[in-house]
C-alpha cells in the first residue's frame, strides 16, 4: 500500500497533481540471480466535490538487482496507462502507452517474507483524449503518477 500524485497530462488540461491512496500489485518469478521478470498491476483512486478520478496501470516488467551483496532494485516496465475522471454525467478519459520506473530496498523480515519500501513514477504519453466516449480534437494526453511507501513481500 502506498500514497501517491497523480495528474492528467494533455495540451488542454492545466494538470493539477492530487495525492490519494495507490496500490500495486506485481507478480514475478527469477530468471537469474540478479533478475526477475514479471507482470504490474498500478492503482490511484481520488474523489473530491463528487468527481471520481483513478489511474489504471498493467505492464510487463524486469526488476533488477544491480548490485550482488545488496538488495536494493531497481524495477522498469512498459504497457499501458489509463487515466478515468468522472463526475455522475460527463467522464473524461486517456489511454496510453505507460512506461514505469521504481526503486526500492528489500529488509529481511523472515526467511520468506521482506519489507519493501519503494518510490515509483509511471509516465503514460501519446494517448487519445475522450469526453463521454468522444474523441478530443487536437488532444494528445497521457498521466503521470508519483507513488512511494511500504510493501510485505513473499520471497
Amino acid at each position: 500500500m502506498s500514497n501517491g500524485a497523480a495528474a492528467l497530462t494533455c495540451t488542454l488540461c492545466r494538470g493539477d497533481r492530487s495525492n490519494s491512496f495507490a496500490g500495486n500489485l506485481s507478480l514475478g518469478a527469477p530468471v537469474g540471480r540478479r533478475t526477475l521478470l514479471g507482470l504490474s498491476f498500478d492503482g490511484w483512486l481520488y474523489e473530491t466535490e463528487g468527481v471520481k478520478e483513478r489511474v489504471y496501470a498493467v505492464s510487463p516488467i524486469a526488476q533488477l538487482y544491480p548490485l550482488a551483496r545488496h538488495p536494493a532494485f531497481v524495477r522498469l516496465g512498459l504497457g499501458l496507462a489509463r487515466f478515468v475522471a468522472i463526475n455522475g454525467e460527463h467522464n473524461l478519459t486517456s489511454t496510453s502507452v505507460g512506461a514505469q520506473v521504481r526503486a526500492g530496498y528489500e529488509i529481511r523480515l523472515t526467511p520468506n517474507y521482506v519489507l519493501v519500501p519503494s518510490v515509483g513514477m509511471l509516465r503514460g504519453a501519446g494517448g487519445a483524449l475522450q469526453f463521454n466516449g468522444e474523441r478530443v480534437a487536437n488532444a494528445s494526453s497521457g498521466v503521470s503518477l508519483i507513488t512511494y511507501g511500504l510493501a510485505i513481500a513473499l520471497r
